[in-house]
């Protein structure tokens, strides 16, 4: 099954971006982009958002080769293609923008996201202790990443 949304392109100001048009057959996302090198990208099924992209670069120079990527698919639409969708797109968006890195942190109880990026080629690049406080609980951050192009190329 693959998801449709008919949402309006804009940018972060709320104007609609007539200039910008997809250019493809592929109608599964409406993609909103903002400045400061960040975009979101959502995947909709009937007006309804079900999943999202979202990528973030920092400011910083000597981290400008970065971005931090994240995912997100409501869990009764998991399992369908959604996810490895919408990471693909923010994949190549930041590739397509030169980004060599890709980046994400998540607590290590979330194992199906680990799960999910180790098994698109991400590795875990770091754990922090104690980073998170979940429901009262400590819990350790796993940082993952992904390079587009460097040292760790996939």
């Amino acid at each position: 099954m693959r998801a449709r949304n008919s949402s309006a392109l804009s940018t972060m100001s709320g104007e609609a971006d007539p200039n910008r048009e997809r250019d493809d057959d592929d109608d599964t996302a409406g993609v909103r982009e903002q400045r400061s090198e960040r975009e979101t990208d959502e995947t909709g099924d009937q007006g309804e958002v079900v999943g999202w992209v979202h990528l973030d670069a920092p400011e910083v120079e000597k981290l400008r080769h970065t971005a931090e990527l994240t995912v997100g698919v409501r869990e009764d639409h998991r399992g369908r293609g959604v996810g490895s969708e919408l990471l693909e797109r923010g994949l190549a968006w930041a590739d397509d923008r030169g980004f060599r890195k890709v980046y994400q942190s998540v607590p290590d109880t979330n194992e199906a996201a680990v799960d999910f990026l180790e098994d698109h080629g991400w590795a875990v690049e770091a754990v922090r202790a104690d980073h998170y406080l979940l429901d009262g609980e400590f819990v350790d951050e796993v940082l993952l990443a992904t390079w587009l192009d460097g040292p760790g190329e996939q």
